[in-house]
């Protein structure tokens, strides 16, 4: 993720100047672009220092990247890559001994509420 994040701030940041001139031209694409880029970045950072935030935001930005792939799979335009690795990653990052590492306690651990 950190790697995919870099990548596209790079090839941004390559393309253009980022003076305010530039910014004010700067596509809606583009500049969602760099915004993803700049919190996966983050994310990535959180991931590192295992804190909880980031396990629910990469999960969300899982969501969201596999509801991409199916709108382009039943658009005639699949990316069977993206797919497959977008649910080994679910798999791996729902994984008894990942979510305990990120702070998630299993159900039958829990302490029982008075």
């Amino acid at each position: 993720m950190f790697l995919n994040a870099v990548a596209a701030a790079a090839t941004i940041l390559l393309n253009y100047d980022l003076n305010m001139d530039e910014l004010e031209r700067l596509g809606y694409l583009d500049a969602a672009s760099l915004a993803i880029s700049l919190i996966g970045s983050a994310v990535a950072i959180g991931l590192w220092f295992l804190q909880r935030w980031s396990w629910a935001a990469v999960m969300a930005v899982l969501g969201a990247d596999m509801a991409i792939d199916l709108y382009g799979y039943f658009n005639d335009s699949p990316a069977y890559i993206s797919m497959l690795l977008s649910v080994v990653a679910v798999f791996y990052m729902n994984q008894r001994e990942v979510r305990q590492a990120f702070g998630y306690v299993p159900l039958g651990n829990r302490p029982v509420l008075e």
